[in-house]
């Protein structure tokens, strides 16, 4: 007996199999039927159909014989596969090949075969339908042709089968991807209504109406959902498309089923039969209302640009660095005189501007700007304007466009006329504005789960928005639950398993992932099931978003309403503790003035001021983190600063923490509020001393000058690219956990025990960073300490550092000063305050009652201090009333919330000057003395 040998496509062969290897119902029944066709035509008792897979020759109908199936080694059919042709043995116990053959000296005896290979498009043998009998014999011819002709009927049927199944497959998986596509899918007939016959379950999302709605037109016909503004305009591009035959792209309005106006892109195509006939019209249609608000947005910020570069007199251009050709701004040419037409679009006409001496100098620049070795290129060069006269030129650009090889394809840029402040250009040029046109659609990614096999498939989007080429992410299960946030991870998997098995209608969920960076990314997950034909799932198919972004600005959002609500009460509760300290300063200095220093009561009322002062500045946070307190700024050095804060901190912080100030000579100065600079010091110190605790630990105090680049910039919120002093204080304490990093500048929070703090302290300090236009960040994990930046932006080069000096106690000589506030406590102390300092004092509680004093004898007062907020008319009322009587009359107003808007419209009323209630002895004398007793000499 001889052995069928194997084919040399043998594994391509068994895999081709593989497709054919199901049988349905209906196909086993024709497969049946040629099976004894085949017995008749050919007079034979046995016939069969067999496939031959890797062991065995297996029977799958068969005619006149119970066998199912067989050793491969000793098959007929085996070799027959070999064949192209007929494979017929008329006399196997005669043929060396079979004579010893089990199948031949037993049962079934066979003694006569005829097989017809069954081989697919392909050119893959599958098997064979053959006839058998127990006696030698030979077929007619036409009995041979008919069973070549059986052969190949039954590869049509296995054939057809195939394709059925693979049409089926096909269908579910596109019926999958249709429904989580974030838009609608439609077929609709060609009549006036364009009535749908089909639409995909997202035109709910799209439109508002349900799938029964807008199908067949019963309800809605879609038609009638277009923006009547748009239709006419629709109706004639979609007849050209189908007059074309081309597919046809459009945006428009629609009126969605709750009245909002939603706008949406969609893309159609004709159906058309074999004779050219339109059939119907099928196509895909999805909301882009958001995009094109984005659109709006970013043409906005266009027309801004264009304002801006036109108000700061800059040109503009932009370079396509492959083909040469140069767009210059209309502004760019007047820069030089030429007019709209006389300026070739064309590198090669700058070049012919340049100054021959700049030449070399500016093509080095550019060749490293477009190599990538600097950020970005910047030089001043000589261009020749039309009148033939050289001006300098401060020329800035960026490629903002590179190839896939990173080879520079687009350059934009700005000119700044520099000719007459060339020296002083870096501080006082206008910051290039450049703008990029990014209107790209989101990314989605795609994943198919097929539950049997456990096989994942992500598409090379999925694993982009998590920071990976397509190869270097595995396409497997784990991959995905391996990267979910541990928060998250029991979530997820709880609520996949709730829809595989039906207790969850969607699958529409939120969750983090870990990025190839290690950030953790906020992924929107949607997903559908496919079922077998018993209901059981079998695969899950879905899509991802990125939606880190949205989740970034809704924090946002909620932590900047937070801080204004507490903001709005941290002031007025700071407002109306101002006339409460007000009097009890103005009575303790009273009190010190009627004592003598031996008295026992004068210790106490030097307290009580003591008090008052520290009471005053807590008054000054609270305004401060409110915004409502205005900022006393000058030039100063924080060198000097410090060195005067750590002199009270050493008195201050146990001797086991160590103080260390390391401060850098070039650190530039600042442009702020001292005593505020002093606050944020001491409160970021103290912080620090908190967290070191009751052991050995230490405070580094270090200032330094800070470059920021752009990108440099934009890893600390709020900062813009320029030059900043930074204050940075660090301890070795116990440092933080993220959780409490977020909080920490929120007002009130504290990780501190009961005693050790309000939680106001780095909240003040936050306010007063922000209120210079600086910003703050903290760098710190638990165990490791933690280091505080302050960034403050350096003073430009003509402003000086300056002294201030303390006010003095300032006496008058019988002067007439109209005191009005609407707190009688207020009136009374400071009444007999300004009468010790030899003042003449008339006060009021009631506007009404000082009016009437003043009209009896404009000419008797030299001086009208009143308070802003009262009952019955406000200090700015008050003061135009008293002018109108008297121009020129000098009137001070006091108010405890002072602003630069209150200032602003102090000034426009005419006042004199505005006093920051509470206010001591020597503040109101020296204000009264400059007005009265200077003026009047």
């Amino acid at each position: 007996m001889i052995t069928p040998r194997h084919s040399v496509d043998e594994l391509r062969r068994l895999e081709s199999l593989r497709q054919y290897d199901s049988l349905d119902v209906e196909l086993q029944q024709a497969l049946d039927d040629l099976v004894i066709l085949a017995a008749h035509i050919c007079e034979a008792p046995v016939s069969q159909i067999s496939f031959v897979d890797e062991r065995f020759q297996r029977l799958i109908s068969r005619f006149g014989i119970s066998l199912t199936e067989t050793s491969r080694d000793i098959s007929f059919c085996g070799h027959a596969i070999l064949e192209r042709a007929l494979f017929v043995v008329p006399d196997a116990s005669r043929d060396a090949r079979f004579a010893d053959n089990p199948l031949v000296t037993g049962e079934p005896r066979i003694k006569f075969y005829a097989g017809a290979p069954l081989v697919t498009p392909e050119g893959h043998a599958l098997g064979a339908l053959c006839v058998i009998d127990r006696v030698p014999r030979h077929l007619t011819p036409s009995q041979l042709d008919a069973l070549r002709v059986l052969g190949r009927q039954v590869m049509s049927q296995l054939e057809l089968a195939r394709q059925k199944r693979k049409l089926l497959e096909s269908e579910r998986v596109h019926a999958a991807l249709i429904r989580n596509l974030p838009g609608m899918a439609y077929r609709c007939l060609n009549d006036s209504d364009q009535t749908i016959t089909f639409v995909s379950a997202g035109c709910e999302a799209v439109t508002g109406y349900s799938r029964g709605e807008l199908e067949s037109g019963e309800a809605v016909t879609y038609r009638s959902l277009v923006h009547p503004d748009d239709r006419d305009r629709l109706s004639k591009k979609f007849k050209v498309s189908l007059e074309s035959k081309l597919p046809c792209d459009n945006e428009y309005r629609i009126i969605a089923k709750c009245g909002e106006i939603r706008w949406v892109w969609e893309r159609s195509v004709g159906n058309y039969g074999p004779a050219g006939d339109l059939i119907g019209i099928e196509g895909f249609v999805q909301d882009v209302t958001e995009r094109r608000r984005a659109e709006a947005l970013v043409l906005e910020g266009q027309e801004r640009l264009m304002h801006a570069l036109n108000a700061t007199q800059d040109g503009l251009w932009d370079w396509d660095i492959a083909t040469g050709v140069v767009h210059f701004s209309p502004q760019w040419k007047r820069l030089l005189g030429f007019a709209p037409d006389e300026v070739p679009a064309r590198v090669e006409f700058f070049y012919t501007l340049i100054h021959p001496d700049d030449v070399e100098r500016i093509k080095k620049v550019l060749d490293d700007h477009l190599s990538g070795r600097t950020p970005v290129k910047q030089d001043e060069i000589r261009l020749r304007a039309k009148s033939g006269e050289y001006r300098w030129f401060l020329d800035r650009g960026k490629v903002v466009e590179r190839d896939a090889k990173g080879m520079p394809k687009r350059m934009v840029g700005i000119i700044t006329d520099v000719t007459e402040r060339r020296l002083e250009s870096m501080a006082l040029a206008e910051s290039q504005k450049r703008t990029r046109l990014l209107v790209k659609g989101a990314g989605v990614g795609l994943w198919d789960w097929d539950l049997v096999t456990n096989a994942v498939y992500f598409s090379p989007e999925w694993k982009h928005q998590l920071g990976y080429g397509d190869e270097e992410l595995p396409n497997e299960f784990q991959e995905w639950e391996r990267r979910l946030h541990p928060t998250d991870r029991e979530r997820i998997l709880a609520i996949v398993r709730d829809f595989q098995q039906g207790k969850a209608p969607i699958y529409d969920v939120e969750f983090r992932m870990l990025h190839k960076n290690g950030s953790w990314r906020w992924i929107c997950a949607r997903a559908d099931l496919l079922h077998d034909s018993s209901g059981c799932p079998i695969r899950m198919m879905g899509c991802h978003f990125d939606v880190t972004d949205r989740k970034h600005v809704e924090s946002q959002l909620r932590q900047a309403q937070k801080m204004e609500a507490i903001g709005q009460l941290a002031g007025g509760v700071a407002h109306d503790f101002n006339n409460i300290l007000a009097a009890i300063v103005g009575n303790a200095e009273l009190g010190l003035a009627d004592t003598d220093p031996r008295h026992p009561a004068h210790e106490s009322l030097l307290e009580i001021k003591h008090a008052c002062a520290r009471a005053k500045s807590l008054v000054h946070q609270i305004l401060t983190f409110s915004r409502q307190q205005p900022q006393e700024r000058r030039v100063l050095s924080l060198g000097n600063v410090i060195q005067e804060s750590s002199s009270l901190l050493r008195a201050t912080i146990p001797a086991a923490v160590e103080l260390i100030t390391a401060m850098d000579t070039s650190a530039p100065p600042v442009v702020a509020d001292p005593t505020q600079m002093h606050q944020v010091i001491v409160n970021l110190c103290t912080n620090a001393w908190h967290a070191i605790g009751d052991r050995q630990g230490r405070i580094d105090i270090a200032l330094a000058a800070v470059d920021l680049d752009v990108a440099g910039a934009g890893k600390v919120p709020g900062l813009r690219p320029g030059r900043y002093a930074c204050l940075s204080v660090s301890d070795n304490g116990t440092g933080m956990e993220s959780s409490v990093i977020e909080r920490i500048f929120d007002p009130f929070f504290t990780t501190k025990e009961p005693g050790r703090g309000t939680g106001l302290g780095l909240s003040v300090v936050h306010g007063i960073v922000q209120a210079h236009d600086g910003a703050i960040s903290v760098i710190s994990q638990p165990g490791q300490g933690s280091t505080f930046h302050v960034f403050l932006p350096a003073a430009l080069a003509n402003q000086e550092l300056l002294e201030s000096t303390a006010p003095q106690v300032r006496r008058g000589h019988g002067q007439r000063v109209l005191y009005i506030d609407d707190e009688k406590t207020l009136v009374d102390t400071t009444t007999r305050m300004l009468e010790r300092l030899g003042y003449e004092v008339a006060g009021f509680t009631r506007p009404a009652d000082a009016m009437q004093a003043f009209r009896e004898d404009p000419a008797r007062f030299d001086l009208v201090i009143t308070d802003m907020n009262m009952p019955q008319a406000s200090g700015l009322q008050v003061a135009a009333d008293f002018l109108k009587l008297r121009p020129k009359l000098p009137i001070l107003l006091s108010s405890g919330r002072v602003t630069e808007d209150l200032r602003d419209r102090a000034r426009a009323a005419g006042i004199s000057e505005v006093l920051h209630k509470p206010n001591s002895i020597e503040e109101i004398s020296e204000a009264v003395h400059r007005f009265v007793v200077l003026q009047g000499a």
